[in-house]
């Protein structure tokens, strides 16, 4: 800023001094310089983009990825969290929300069922989003899973760009799905287990070691359903403890 000034001035001066034998004012000239730096400033080096130290700070400190993409879909801030969520991206006037979903897309796998989540990233809207979102890094075997939010950033009543937050549940997502695991083989052996009482009953007058075998198959199969309960509390408190 102090250069574009200095331009203008500089040639001012040496025209009301007469330092330059000249009748012509150079000082328009200067103007133009000026105008040209500040534009460099402004659009290359975003000068009037710039966010408080005190903000920034402050979403460093957050665990959570956060992304700021103003209304020309451009980066123009991550927090400290992103670079974990993703390694080797940095927000810059070539670095839009476009080249962030085609590195994304570049350094893990995405099923089609995410697609329109990516699509979302990419739509300046009125209306705040949210929804799961999943990629498999190349050396995983399982999916990384997030909740995604898009929050419209509002002034004066008009849409100036959007903040993307992405929230990890990839630990809760996979102890729920095992729960489900869990609750189907807790199922059927609930189901089996009722099968062999039944079978014991309608055996009682055929023999004693038949229903000795029952019994045995009947406690076993009790022995099961208390392991199976004794993980869903184990994953209860766990889940509490967190």
């Amino acid at each position: 800023m102090s250069i574009s000034i200095l331009f203008p001035t500089i040639l001012n001066y040496l025209y009301v001094t007469r330092t330059i034998k000249h009748n012509s004012d150079f000082t328009p000239i200067g103007f133009v310089f000026s105008s040209l730096i500040f534009f460099v400033s402004v659009f290359k080096y975003r000068f009037l983009n710039l966010l408080p130290i005190a903000i920034t700070s402050i979403l460093d400190a957050i665990p959570q990825t956060i992304m700021v993409v103003d209304s020309n879909n451009d980066v123009n801030y991550i927090n400290n969290a992103f670079h974990t969520f993703l390694p080797g991206f940095t927000p810059s006037i070539e670095n839009n929300i476009f080249k962030f979903i085609e590195y994304l897309k570049q350094k893990v796998y995405i099923d089609e069922k995410n697609l329109p989540v990516l699509e979302r990233f990419q739509t300046i809207a009125q209306e705040p989003f949210n929804g799961e979102f999943e990629f498999t890094w190349p050396n995983q075997d399982k999916p990384m899973c997030y909740l995604v939010y898009i929050i419209p950033i509002q002034e004066r009543g008009s849409i100036i760009g959007q903040i993307i937050m992405f929230f990890d549940i990839t630990e809760y997502k996979h102890l729920t799905d095992e729960n489900i695991q869990k609750n189907d083989a807790l199922s059927l052996i609930a189901q089996k287990l009722f099968e062999v009482n039944c079978l014991s009953f309608n055996k009682l007058t055929s023999g004693k070691k038949d229903v000795v075998a029952a019994t045995k198959e009947s406690i076993k199969l009790s022995g099961e359903i208390h392991n199976i309960s004794k993980y869903f509390l184990d994953a209860l408190k766990k889940k509490d403890n967190n």
